[in-house]
């Protein structure tokens, strides 16, 4: 098997991690946990024997805690990288299959795509941004949000990722596409848990981010004209829409914490 390395970011999941943790390590060369300011009383120091624990001290956002993890992953010279959560979603015993299923492909990115989604409007929201990002990108995509990945090393290298939020997932794929890196989805069937961390906050940052990305970026896209145009008039339409529910969302989440 190629070696690998996974990273897990970790936020308040004193129940899962150890469980993920202790799986995972049959399967990878080394792990990578970082904890992002974690509050629950999670014992870290259970996990050390089989990880390495990288302590942000405050809370940044998954995207600043794969950052990270991917940091210091990128120093131990691994073939390939996995990134998973920590919450017993993803099912640490697909990495050999994920792992070989790169291999066989030859692509840089393989990420899983779920059959099930926590809700119908989730379900819906999800068709309707993997609609667009597959026309940006050029990428058949069924998930775009999906947080199980696996990525040649050699391809996470030329990324220039930024993002601290959940947006991160799809910054990956947009700036793989912008790189010419190679993509293919694995399909799977996740646990779903009835609590997601992602909030209504953390969708309109993830809306803002593509329509911010694809109005910068768009002398790369490659699409029909009328297509190129409607896309170009939805992420104006949405940035202008998505700006002001963000800052009337700020504004209530001051009021609720001085309340």
């Amino acid at each position: 098997m190629k070696t690998c390395i996974a990273v897990i970011p970790a936020f308040n999941e004193k129940e899962g991690i150890g469980d993920v943790v202790a799986e995972t390590k049959r399967y990878v060369t080394d792990i990578i946990v970082v904890d992002d300011g974690s509050t629950d009383g999670t014992d870290f120091l259970k996990i050390k024997e089989h990880a390495q624990v990288i302590h942000l001290g405050t809370n940044h956002g998954k995207g600043a805690a794969l950052r990270r993890g991917f940091e210091e992953a990128l120093k131990k010279n691994r073939e390939y990288i996995v990134m998973l959560d920590a919450d017993l979603e993803h099912d640490p015993t697909l990495i050999p299959a994920l792992i070989d299923f790169a291999v066989g492909e030859g692509v840089d990115i393989v990420s899983c795509a779920r059959w099930e989604h926590r809700s119908d409007i989730r379900g819906i929201l999800n068709n309707f941004m993997n609609f667009w990002v597959g026309i940006v990108t050029g990428y058949r995509i069924t998930d775009s949000s999906c947080g199980y990945r696996v990525l040649k090393t050699e391809a996470l290298k030329r990324l220039e990722l930024e993002s601290n939020g959940f947006e991160i997932e799809l910054e990956m794929l947009l700036d793989a596409s912008k790189r010419g890196l190679s993509y293919a989805e694995y399909p799977l069937k996740t646990k779903t848990l009835s609590e997601s961390r992602v909030r209504v906050y953390d969708m309109i940052e993830i809306d803002l981010f593509f329509d911010k990305w694809v109005l910068e970026n768009r002398a790369r896209i490659r699409t029909g004209k009328h297509k190129k145009l409607f896309l170009l008039f939805f992420c104006i339409l949405g940035y202008i829409i998505f700006s002001i529910l963000k800052e009337g969302t700020c504004r209530w989440r001051q009021v609720q914490q001085s309340s």
